[in-house]
């Protein structure tokens, strides 16, 4: 255990103690993330959502993984954040990854280095945990004080009004019915499937699954109904998943995925056309915020086989924001995913590639020697004759696909990546464009 760790929990200035959560904490820790995170305080889907997490229901979340700031004579709650460990893939290889989420504090008790003494703590848990990224969705620059950069891709979506969808499907070529238990295993296969189209990926335990498909909206944010897709003959063409929660006026779907040789092309009119009238129906039983459907939001990522059934005209693109990345020990993680960065190379330009990648961040770098398509050496490396000079942050975006060597030369006068190995950087480390479903 780090020291920071033993020490737990601190005495902070003025009457302050940070400590972690126990599950006596749940309706308070609820409670406040109630009052900072949720628009709608009456359902309070968020505190919902945390109150679950405090409470032990999780199969992995528990109340330690929670930090809080309490004012020690009143034992309120005046700032507080989470870890929640998980488990990545990069191009098929896994990884342990932590999500700091949750950040809030009472307003009179900001800049005071509450959050990043909480940081501080979290990091450490982090790594204890052997965890060798970090990842945090959250408001625009705040945490890149914490050593975080926006470097990868969050959402993306495509949106299609409830007008263009009035008219009926006169041969439906779908239906949706329910999930159940015996459906698992065609899901998670299909889900598996569709990671392959992004280096990026979240990967979970039997006991996880198990928990997604069947836990439904008790867990507030973050849940799914999930839905088969099938045939006018009743095979399993695919499925997906929306939220089970409707606080806009959209159906909103994070994920869908179809079988092999079912098109796109021809499912979607009529899938879009279900998932509204099914959103409808969902408003009007049920107690949600909003009581009318106006339309369906595929939130899938930049981009999804599903958007090319839509037309432009008739539907609304939603740019994808940023997740906030941390790679504490780069050299460690390029090495931990070597063989994926290795299978990244086949079928590109950059195939069999034999020749050093010796890319300096002007204090510190790394070189990458590959020898026909192996990658032999990673290391720590510097020299003021280095060919690629890139900020080490604008490095994050390279490995996190949401920049291409050409973008970062054309964007920023700190970034020179000769031709040659602006070939093999974009090879190694391709574009992610998907929606990575990870545990929030």
């Amino acid at each position: 255990m780090s020291e920071l760790l033993s020490q737990m929990p601190l005495q902070l200035e003025d009457d302050l103690v940070l400590r972690f959560a126990t599950t006596a904490d749940a309706d308070a820790i609820g409670a406040f993330n109630t009052e900072h995170h949720d628009d709608n305080k009456e359902f309070g889907i968020v505190g919902r959502g945390v109150h679950h997490l405090v409470s032990g229901k999780h199969p992995t979340i528990r109340a330690e993984d929670f930090t809080i700031v309490e004012h020690a004579p009143t034992g309120r709650i005046v700032s507080s954040m989470c870890l929640l460990s998980q488990r990545w893939t990069y191009g098929g290889v896994e990884f342990p990854m932590g999500q700091p989420e949750f950040v809030a504090t009472d307003k009179e008790y900001r800049r005071r280095g509450l959050v990043r003494k909480q940081f501080d703590v979290l990091h450490e848990l982090s790594a204890s945990r052997g965890e060798q990224m970090q990842g945090i969705t959250g408001i625009p620059w705040y945490y890149s004080q914490f050593g975080y950069d926006m470097a990868m891709d969050l959402g993306g979506d495509r949106s299609v009004h409830r007008v263009h969808l009035r008219d009926a499907i006169k041969e439906p070529a779908c239906r949706l019915r329910p999930s159940v238990s015996e459906d698992e295993e065609f899901v998670r296969r299909l889900y598996a499937a569709g990671a392959e189209r992004n280096p990026f990926g979240a990967v979970r335990s039997d006991e996880m699954w198990q928990y997604e498909l069947q836990i439904g909206r008790d867990k507030g944010c973050g849940a799914g109904e999930w839905q088969i897709i099938e045939s006018p003959d009743g095979d399993r063409i695919g499925y997906l998943a929306h939220e089970a929660w409707i606080e806009w006026r959209s159906l909103p779907v994070f994920q869908l995925e179809l079988v092999s040789g079912a098109c796109y092309l021809n499912i979607m009119p009529s899938l879009l056309r279900a998932l509204l009238e099914h959103g409808q129906a969902m408003v009007e039983t049920d107690a949600h915020p909003m009581k009318e459907m106006e339309g369906v939001h595929l939130g899938l990522g930049r981009k999804h086989p599903a958007y090319d059934a839509v037309a432009s005209k008739k539907s609304r693109d939603g740019s994808p924001y940023a997740w906030f990345i941390r790679v504490p020990d780069l050299v460690g993680f390029l090495g931990h995913v070597r063989a994926g960065l290795e299978r990244n190379l086949i079928g590109t330009p950059a195939e069999g590639y034999t020749g050093a990648l010796e890319i300096s961040f002007y204090r510190s770098g790394v070189r990458i020697v590959l020898d026909r398509g192996a990658i032999t050496t990673i290391e720590e490396w510097y020299s003021d004759d280095a060919r690629i000079h890139l900020p080490r942050e604008m490095f994050t975006h390279l490995l996190c696909g949401r920049r291409r060597c050409a973008e970062l030369s054309g964007m920023f006068a700190d970034c020179s990546i000769p031709h040659i190995e602006s070939i093999v950087l974009d090879a190694l480390f391709p574009p992610f464009e998907g929606s990575l479903w990870a545990i929030n």
